[in-house]
């Protein structure tokens, strides 16, 4: 009798290459068949299957990523390579960390520890997604691992369900912890707040909806109106005491502008570009170079949000000597009145002196990177109150965590003093179209003045921005 043939005892090169049209997960399960399947799957020391294996999944191409980001000046978690060299990049690992995070976004993460490294595992990708490309039409090429995010990360994520409530207590920003961060950071990529119960964040919101996210924008609210949450410690901004992104308190941010932006008729308005393709570099479109790395000039839309003075008065001093929380109905009020501005803000690059007599000091600590040297910039914002522009002069730069900062000031109108000061973070990578997230408020710092959230984001083309008020 003629013996059997085995899978097994197929060509190496052969059963590698039928191996690559399987799923990792199947390719795991035929390494425990026998010892010559583990043998071939796990120890050799060629990386063609696994690297296979990672880019059918699909996921985009690692080191022509990392190429492409270090041309471009920007931080790269692996080290580019030519031919089939991987020194430094571990297919088999990387893809493997990917697929188990696939399974608890999905099923949930069985341990805290599994919780916090899936969550790094997300906001690696996040951040070293690829510059955003376009074809000789103008179509912008997808990146494959954005889509895999949008797709992994949805809604009904369990790593994305949990988050503080600041209604129920009023935690410093230092008592966050790294996973809220973190989860709260990929929640603002996917702006998942919005996507409960059907609803399309390109849309005005149903009753059933409206409701719910009324209840979050307050709940949001209860944070960004706030004033404890603006001393030097935070450096009057979005920030920790040790200077990083407070990543809690920009979903906050991003909650209410997104929320007032779902009202009627300001429905009808314009809207920064939300999710993982907008994150990307680059993605705001425009040209980008050594002088403007950052793709500061242009035409760009600001919304700011703002309560009545009295109302911001009223809801902060009966909590203004204690930590205790701060009453989430008072926003439920039929009396209470928050409004909204689209402002029309232009920029161009200038020399940093500039910028002299408004005591505009960087931070000691902010990023020696030599291709992001800090950019100054001087511009005009107008309103549509009829009155004059007013001047901005502001500063963008890297900080030493990798973020991307803008803080700028607006000119009084009557005397040309610094009047309004805007501290903000980019969401996504430099360039990207979601654009910046931030607090303005007065350039005294004084304990009362008054401070709210504001979003800017370049428009495309340059367009004009459509001016307006509503209260």
């Amino acid at each position: 009798m003629a013996s059997s043939s085995t899978l097994i005892d197929l060509p190496m090169e052969l059963l590698q290459r039928v191996l690559t049209h399987c799923h990792p997960r199947d390719v795991a399960g035929f390494s425990q068949t026998c010892r010559e399947a583990y043998n071939l799957i796990y120890l050799t020391t060629d990386q063609y299957l696994w690297r296979q294996l990672y880019l059918a999944y699909p996921f985009d191409h690692p080191e022509i990523v990392a190429s492409q980001r270090l041309d471009a000046g920007m931080p790269s978690k692996v080290k580019p390579v030519s031919g089939d060299e991987v020194d430094g990049l571990n297919y088999r690992n990387r893809l493997t960390d990917l697929v188990n995070a696939e399974r608890a976004a999905s099923k949930g993460p069985r341990t805290v520890e599994e919780e916090k490294d899936t969550l790094l595992i997300f906001q690696r990708v996040l951040t070293q997604l690829p510059i955003t490309s376009r074809t000789e039409d103008g179509e912008v090429q997808p990146s494959l691992n954005a889509d895999w995010l949008e797709r992994t990360l949805d809604e009904e994520s369990a790593l994305l369900t949990s988050e503080p409530d600041p209604s129920l207590s009023t935690p410093k920003p230092e008592a966050f912890s790294e996973v809220e961060g973190i989860r709260a950071r990929l929640r603002c990529c996917l702006l998942s707040s919005f996507k409960q119960s059907g609803a399309s964040p390109d849309l005005a919101l149903s009753k059933e909806d409206y409701s719910f996210f009324v209840a979050k924008r307050n709940r949001s609210r209860c944070f960004v109106y706030d004033l404890r949450n603006y001393t030097a410690r935070t450096h009057w901004g979005p920030f920790t005491p040790d200077n990083h992104v407070n990543w809690v308190h920009v979903e906050y941010l991003m909650n209410v502008v997104w929320m007032n932006l779902c009202d009627p008729p300001i429905t009808s308005m314009p809207r920064p570009r939300i999710g993982t393709e907008a994150f990307r570099p680059h993605s705001s479109g425009g040209d980008y170079s050594q002088e403007d790395w950052a793709g500061v000039e242009g035409v760009w839309s600001r919304y700011v949000c703002f309560m009545d003075y009295r109302d911001l008065f009223s809801f902060n001093v009966p909590y203004a000597e204690d930590d205790g929380p701060l009453d989430e109905g008072f926003f439920a009020e039929s009396t209470f009145r928050e409004a909204t501005r689209l402002l029309e803000v232009k920029l161009k690059i200038v020399d940093r002196s500039i910028l002299n007599g408004i005591g505009f000091v960087l931070h000691r600590k902010y990023s020696a990177n030599p291709h992001r040297p800090p950019l100054y910039f001087k511009g005009t914002s107008r309103g549509s109150d009829g009155a004059a522009a007013s001047i901005i002069k502001g500063c963008v730069y890297e900080e030493e965590d990798g973020s991307i900062r803008w803080r700028f000031v607006r000119e009084s109108i009557y005397d040309n003093s610094p009047q309004w000061s805007s501290s903000g973070v980019q969401i996504g990578d430099v360039g990207s179209a979601v654009g910046v997230i931030g607090v303005w408020t007065t350039t005294s710092h004084d304990q009362s003045d008054p401070v709210g959230p504001f979003w800017l984001f370049k428009n495309q083309d340059g367009a004009p921005t459509q001016v307006m008020d509503f209260n």
